[in-house]
């Protein structure tokens, strides 16, 4: 005679294979989607150029608020923001460009170009900012291999920026 195996009276816990499989494709799918709908991430140049301009604004608004002076000095692999106190141009902060590649700089005033390094030898800003609100007009071309683009400065102390594709 065949006799059956006994039950056991206790069900096991657990989940079958299929459940999990079920799981793990549901979390795939939605992981897909997450990932499909981030944004894009910013070209680092762009990102560099954004943190500048805001620089420039934080700088604009500061020399009013606190009565004093400050300016941009600007070289090849980044510009410091500096305070004019006793008679002489401060370093606040210095940021450097990092990028892989230094990007090539362009600043005009009044549709003249200037040379940056021999700004750099006479130690003054190349931007600056007054106490009455006044600024230093300029067009500051920033170029690099994916991107191009400009930020311009107007007298009242406004800040815009345009972006084109790079060479």
């Amino acid at each position: 005679m065949h006799t059956p195996l006994p039950r056991s009276k206790h069900k096991q816990a657990g989940f079958t294979l299929v459940e999990v499989m079920v799981v793990l494709l549901i979390m795939g799918v939605m992981a897909g989607m997450v990932i499909m709908n981030l944004p894009p991430q910013k070209d680092p140049a762009l990102v560099i150029g954004e943190k500048l301009m805001s620089r420039l604004r934080i700088a604009a608004q500061s020399s009013m608020v606190e009565n004093r002076s400050f300016g941009v000095k600007l070289d090849e692999s980044g510009y410091s923001i500096v305070s004019y106190e006793n008679n002489e141009w401060l370093e606040i902060s210095r940021h450097e460009f990092e990028l892989e590649r230094k990007p090539i700089l362009s600043l005009s005033r009044n549709e003249e170009v200037l040379n940056l390094a021999t700004l750099k030898k006479q130690n003054i800003p190349v931007i600056r900012y007054d106490s009455t609100g006044l600024a230093t007009p300029f067009t500051l071309s920033i170029e690099t291999q994916t991107l191009r683009f400009q930020i311009e400065g107007a007298v009242d102390g406004g800040v815009t920026m345009t972006r084109g594709v790079g060479s």
